[in-house]
C-alpha cells in the first residue's frame, strides 16, 4: 500500500533544539511538519484506513521511501550534487507514518530510501508486511 504526496520531513539536525537548561524541545521545522502531516491525514483518511486494514495482522514491516525534490534543491548550476542527506529525514517520516496508522516503528525491519528530481515535491511511502524468514527468524 502506498501513501503519496506526504510532506518532506525536516532533517534530524532540525527537529529539536537544546534550551539553556539543557532540556530539548521541538523546533518550528518539526512542529510545521507535524501540522502538515495532520492536514495530509485529514485529506487522505481513506488511504490511512486502507493501510491500517492491510497491516492488521503484520508483525514485521518493510518501508520504502521516495523523496522527490525540485532540481534546484539537489543539483547546483554547475551540475554538481548538493548536500541533501535523506537518511537524516527517515526517522521523522517513519515516526509520522507509524503514528498515523497506530503501529510501533520497532516493527519496521527493512528501510529503503531514495531521492529523486521532480516537479512535485513530496514523499511516497510504501509499507508492506514481510515474513519472519526474511528477517532471519526461522
Amino acid at each position: 500500500m502506498e501513501l503519496n504526496n506526504l510532506p518532506i520531513p525536516p532533517t534530524v539536525n532540525h527537529m529539536y533544539r537544546t534550551l539553556p537548561n539543557y532540556r530539548r524541545c521541538k523546533t518550528k521545522y518539526l512542529i510545521d511538519f507535524e501540522k502538515d502531516m495532520e492536514l495530509w491525514a485529514m485529506v487522505n483518511k481513506q488511504a490511512i484506513y486502507d493501510l491500517k486494514s492491510s497491516l492488521k495482522e503484520a508483525k514485521y514491516l518493510s518501508l520504502e521511501l521516495t523523496m522527490t525534490f525540485t532540481r534546484d534543491k539537489l543539483i547546483c548550476h554547475n551540475g554538481k550534487v548538493k548536500v541533501l542527506d535523506i537518511s537524516n529525514r527517515i526517522k521523522a517520516i517513519e515516526d509520522a507514518i507509524c503514528g498515523l496508522i497506530g503501529l510501533d516503528d520497532s516493527l519496521i525491519f527493512d528501510v529503503k530510501a531514495c531521492k529523486r528530481v521532480g516537479k512535485k515535491v513530496g514523499v511516497t511511502a510504501k509499507i508492506t508486511p514481510i515474513d519472519k524468514e526474511t528477517i532471519g527468524l526461522t
